[in-house]
């Protein structure tokens, strides 16, 4: 299950994110998070609006996750020297951030195959 990605559009957004899963276990699930920016003329998908790559690979990462079997996770926000430090604008911006906080978490017991006490599996995901 290694390397498998989704792309998860809260709701009410044109532009979402991309789910990478780096590493799963039966017992945990790493996985990296790319926010999307907008579309090229061919319909391409950017991320990363300061650097508007092409692909998520060299992308900055908006974050990175690591949850385990018994509910503890590990969540770091952006990358380099912010020191976990993200710019959010509004409350639309949190809420964004929340649903894709919620996204992970639920989308890591999918992929530990593990029924932990949620209301439902991840909605809005597909797969890239």
């Amino acid at each position: 299950m290694s390397n498998r990605e989704y792309r998860f559009v809260p709701d009410g957004e044109t532009f979402g994110f991309l789910m990478r899963c780096t590493e799963r276990t039966d017992h945990s699930a790493n996985i990296s998070v790319f926010e999307e920016a907008g579309r090229t003329e061919t319909g391409a998908m950017l991320y990363d609006m300061y650097n508007c790559t092409m692909t998520a690979s060299p992308a900055d990462t908006y974050l990175k996750a690591f949850v385990k079997w018994d509910g503890c996770s590990h969540f770091n926000f952006g990358q380099g020297n912010n020191n976990g430090y993200i710019h959010l604008c509004g409350y639309d911006a949190i809420k964004k951030h929340a649903a894709i906080v919620d996204a992970v978490y639920r989308w890591a017991f999918e992929l530990m195959e593990r029924d932990e006490d949620l209301d439902g599996p991840v909605k809005r995901l597909e797969a890239v």
